[in-house]
This record gives C-alpha cells, structure tokens and sequence, in this order.
C-alpha cells in the first residue's frame, strides 16, 4: 500500500494534464484494488484511496468502474441472447481497462442509432463522460431515431472514434481524472455493438448501479474530510474533531453495504444515506477555511482541496 501511495502521490501536479499518467496511476491502482464491488467488505477502496491520499477523483473513478460501468455491462451482457456474439467486443476488457458510461445526453442532441443490415450508425451528443478521453471502452445510451426513451446501448471502442469526437471540460475539480463530452456524427458500428437487449433492463440496470455510484461517494467524502483535516491540523488550524467526521463516515458506510448487498440480491434498494444537512453543513466549515488558507498551501494541496466544492459542482 505504501508504494501505490507514492505512485499516486508523485507528480501530483502534472498529473492533472498528463493522460499518460493519469492513465498509469489508475493501472497501478486497479492492480492493487479490483474494481469489483463484490470482493470488498466494510471497507472499500475508494474510502481508502480518498483518506490515504486526498485524491477524491481517483476515488470517484474507482467507484465508477467498480460500482457502475462494468456492473452495468455485466446486466446487459447477461441480458442478450447473443452473449457469444459480444464476446469479440468486450475481449480487450480486463482489470486495468477503463470502461466509461455516457449516459448524460445533450437535450437538444440525444443520442440515435438507425439500424442497418451491416451496421449502426450513431449520432447525437453526451455531456459528461468520467475518464472520457483514457476510456478503453465507452457504453453509450441510446433510442432508435425518434424514440421517447433510451432502448438500447451502444459498445464503443475509443480506437474507432474520429480525432475530435471529445470535448474537454474544465470542471475545476477532480482534476487527477479526465472529463469530457462526447460528440458522434455518423459512426458507424457492427450490428453486434448495438447489442438487441430488453430496454427495460437497461434503464433499471442504470439506476439500481446509479444508486450504488452515489452512496459510495457520499461514503468516500467524509473519508476525503479526514485527509483535509490531517492537513489542516498541520496548519495549526481547527476545522472538527475526527470522531465528528468518522460518525458520518460510519453511519454511510453501513447504509452503502446494505445498499449494495439489496442491489446483488435483486432487493428493492434502500436510498437512505447519512443525512446530507450534516455532511454540507460540515463541509461548509472546511470549504471557509480552505478559502482563508488557500494562498499559504503548496499547488498540489490546492488541487486536491479544490475537491471540497464537489456538490456545489455537481448542483451546478
């Protein structure tokens, strides 16, 4: 564990813009911790990589491989009649891979396919992909053109997209990850890219593991409290005692296994999270002081605490 802290903590800076690191650093990462939700307890990764390390991104991304994305792709893998078919589309996929979900389309674009003998084509715009650009492979949501509701998901390899197809976003926070918006303009894919599924089944499967993704960051959060309060108290500066923050941390990390174990077992899922008054209310407090003590931190400390305004980001 202490040489993959040094992996992530070494050219911290740099990594914001590398994708060869970034990239890297999530290999490394991956080896260490398998993003499988399943071989993990009380205690998982992304709450350890959040506390250990400050990197809340890192973290965010771990969950969305490990709780999300391949989740995700096991449903609907396990949905199509032609499982053998899919076999050679999802072949490069292994532990280190980064499969990405891009689920938030563009309301005056959504994304369509047309089916044709031979192949697909796509087309239309998502908004926000996690680790966009260093994804191996990209499930897209999608609706035959002219359609209310998405019906089906396209399989994407980041190979055969066209220079251009992504738009970098500057979101100002989890930064270690790249983020990015994703535009198709007539792609054509095989047939078995596109794999014919119960749409049903895709759209529950998105929201049972949507719910899953949430309750895990929620988790990682107040063990991200916990490095900024470690950090703070090297300042001489009081923000909360780690028994306040370690209550939250707790009282979520209860709420997630239960959450996770309803998700497995085909249970209706508990959507009760520790209370999100309490951990805003003391994020609040670190988020001042961070605006107070900001100009006296080294740049990698400012990066990593610009991660105390996630929520208001993504209220944004």
């Amino acid at each position: 564990m202490k040489e993959l802290i040094e992996i992530i903590n070494s050219r911290f800076d740099e990594r914001t813009t590398s994708l060869e690191l970034q990239k890297r650093v999530w290999e490394a990462v991956a080896e260490y911790f398998r993003p499988d939700i399943r071989l993990y307890g009380s205690m998982r990764p992304s709450v350890i990589l959040a506390r250990e390390t400050g990197d809340l991104g890192l973290a965010v991304l771990w969950i969305v491989q490990a709780a999300l994305a391949r989740p995700v792709l096991n449903d609907i893998t396990a949905g199509i009649e032609d499982s053998d078919g899919i076999a050679p589309v999802t072949s490069c996929i292994n532990e280190k891979t980064i499969v990405a979900l891009a689920h938030s389309e563009a309301a005056d674009s959504p994304v369509t396919y047309s089916r044709g003998e031979d192949e697909v084509l796509l087309n239309g715009r998502t908004k926000f992909i996690t680790s966009g650009r260093n994804a191996d492979m990209i499930m897209v949501t999608c609706r035959e053109d002219g359609a209310p509701k998405i019906d089906s998901i396209a399989l994407v390899r980041k190979s055969s997209l066209p220079p251009g197809s992504f738009s970098p976003l500057d979101l100002k926070i989890m930064r270690t990850v790249n983020h990015a918006g994703l535009a198709l303009n007539n792609l054509a894919l095989a047939n078995v890219q596109v794999p014919e599924c119960d749409p049903a089944l895709i759209r529950r499967s998105i929201k049972k593991w949507g719910i899953i993704e949430r309750a895990l960051i929620i988790e990682a959060f107040p063990a991200f409290l916990l490095y900024c309060n470690y950090l703070f108290s090297e300042m001489n500066v009081t923000i909360a005692s780690d028994d306040e923050i370690i209550a939250l941390l707790e009282r979520q990390s209860e709420s997630a296994a239960r959450q996770i174990e309803e998700a497995f077992s085909e249970k209706r899922i508990s959507t009760e999270n520790a209370p999100m008054a309490d951990l805003l209310k003391i994020t609040g407090r670190f988020q001042k002081a961070f605006m107070e003590k900001e100009g006296d931190m080294p740049g990698e400390e400012r990066i990593r605490l610009a991660d105390l305004f996630l929520f208001n980001s993504l209220k944004g």
